[in-house]
């Protein structure tokens, strides 16, 4: 096990020639590059050379896919629409987030690095609202879909 200055795809797995080399290999299917775990209990923002940046800060660990290495860290870097998951859960001054995620890479033609990240959570969020929403809105008023029609063109009002 290392301990690092920061988890990030980067540094546990490689860096964007390393990711575009891999999903090259297949181009059909998404490509895993490592696996976190870890207990958030805040985050952090900043402006880099290459833009703004945003931060996990607490307890991580992660496994290289390509590698099988376990690198430690108190600070973590995700996908940006991993991370803003992960913060928007922290709903009171204190409290700790604890997620596990493998992080893919996809090809993806129009992406400026022609691939893109995947995130795939491994357990599900202790307290999900939306979920709690969901179920209850289906139990009241269970969603009805239209049947297509056979001419492939939708009613018009």
């Amino acid at each position: 096990m290392q301990l690092l200055k920061k988890i990030a795809v980067r540094t546990v797995f490689g860096d964007k020639s390393e990711i575009l080399e891999t999903v090259l290999k297949d181009k059909t299917k998404a490509h895993p590059l490592m696996r976190v775990v870890g207990i958030a209990n805040g985050f952090k923002e900043g402006e880099g050379d290459y833009g703004a940046w945003k931060g996990l800060t607490g307890r991580f660990e992660a496994t290289s896919a390509k590698t099988g290495e376990v690198f430690n860290s108190p600070v973590c870097f995700l996908p940006e629409f991993a991370i803003d998951l992960i913060a928007g859960q922290f709903t009171e001054p204190g409290m700790a987030v604890k997620f596990a995620l493998d992080i893919g890479a996809i090809f993806a033609a129009d992406a400026a690095t022609s691939y893109e990240f995947t995130v795939t959570p491994l357990t599900e969020a202790a307290d999900d609202e939306l979920k709690e929403l969901a179920f209850a809105a289906n139990r009241t008023a269970p969603l009805a879909l239209a049947s297509p029609e056979k001419s492939g063109k939708g009613k018009s009002a």
